[in-house]
């Protein structure tokens, strides 16, 4: 069921496509996993070119690719009252998405506990030996959450219906109003 309106098929690609980001923001915590299972990491390749966009895009400002992905898609599109609410809710649960990896990456940063490496690394299997397995066990999980979050976030939204995470849904709709 839809609400706010009829959404158009063009509507409903563009809030899938969305979801690009957060995928690839949270790629770095899957390195334990994609070591641990063997040719996970083949989930990835569809989003291949668009992980060396955002891999060159953050090299060449210096690390604030990221950071100006973000104030485009929330200044461009969730702001942007013109376009219909449910491109704007899907941008918005993305970007909040993506928000979730960032800070986990950085508490972890700054705690000197985890550094995530670039995002072409990811896709080679690392080996768990010299890890913990609280750290093994944390970066599966935050990978898995923003993951299957973003991949049911798709789902719904190629079906034309809003998509419903815990806390993250309540806080898009509350930007989105």
């Amino acid at each position: 069921m839809t609400w706010r309106g009829s959404n158009t098929v063009q509507d409903r690609i563009f809030s899938c496509l969305v979801y690009i980001f957060p995928l690839v923001e949270v790629v770095g915590f899957g390195m334990f996993l994609f070591g641990q299972i063997p040719g996970l990491a083949w989930i990835y390749a569809p989003l291949l070119p668009f992980m060396l966009v955002y891999a060159t895009l953050n090299r060449l400002l210096f690390g604030y690719g990221s950071f100006l992905i973000f104030m485009v898609l929330y200044l461009a599109i969730v702001r942007n009252e013109n376009l219909r609410h449910f491109l704007r809710f899907n941008t918005m649960q993305c970007l909040m998405l993506a928000i979730f990896a960032y800070l986990c990456q950085a508490v972890l940063s700054l705690l000197g506990i985890l550094r995530i490496p670039d995002l072409i690394s990811p896709l080679s299997p690392v080996s768990t030996g010299s890890a913990p397995l609280p750290l093994i066990v944390l970066s599966d999980v935050i990978f898995l959450a923003v993951w299957a979050g973003s991949v049911y976030s798709i789902a719904q939204a190629a079906r034309g219906l809003y998509s419903e995470l815990p806390v993250i849904s309540e806080a898009s709709y509350a930007q989105t109003r």
